[in-house]
């Protein structure tokens, strides 16, 4: 039998050994709580993400590979007649990574420069995964009503922020697909007590 035939034979094989041999166990990024409010020209978010990396992930981030973790939003008014109007949009870049001569998970907040070190991932992830107060430029006219303004986010990893040998089995591996889906809260006129 020629060695082609042999090939197509035990291609799907080799395809599926290789799907295997990565990680089954995925990790999950969830928007858990959000709140929004207006404070003067901009809208405070203090939000709760839970965030677990899949086993491919926390392998790479303890094997010395940063993490770029995104907080996306977006505001929109509500209009009566025609599609509804974004006022703004915004990316919050974080980036989690692994010091192994001091053992200690680093994490700096790409927009503002601050560094933080913890001395496990989970509260590294934690701190990442709690927003306090961030303020969103916008400029909104008229008097909030929760009914006609709110805030979608959502959190995810940046597979294009990876180095450029893992990217394409990032993009090809379940596991590296870490994101939560668009939630949506209203703006209020006032933080809730």
């Amino acid at each position: 039998m020629p060695l082609y035939k042999k090939f197509k034979y035990y291609m799907p094989i080799v395809l599926m050994s290789l799907l295997a041999a990565t990680s089954v166990v995925a990790g999950e990024f969830q928007v858990k709580n959000a709140q929004a409010w207006l404070a003067g020209k901009a809208v405070i978010v203090t939000a709760d993400m839970d965030l677990v990396l899949s086993e491919d992930a926390e392998a790479a981030l303890t094997s010395g590979i940063p993490l770029d973790i995104l907080v996306e939003f977006a505001v929109y008014r509500d209009r009566w007649l025609i599609w509804n109007k974004r006022l703004g949009q915004w990316t919050l870049r974080t980036q989690v990574k692994y010091h192994a001569l001091s053992g200690l998970y680093i994490v700096t907040l790409q927009n503002s420069g601050e560094s933080r070190s913890f001395a496990t991932q989970n509260r590294a992830l934690k701190y990442v995964g709690t927003l306090d107060r961030v303020s969103l430029p916008v400029a909104i006219k008229n008097k909030v009503d929760s009914n006609h303004y709110w805030l979608e986010m959502r959190v995810l990893m940046d597979v294009e922020a990876l180095p450029v040998p893992l990217r394409p089995l990032a993009y090809l591996a379940a596991p590296w697909h870490l994101n939560s889906d668009w939630t949506r809260w209203s703006v209020e006129t006032s933080p809730a007590s």
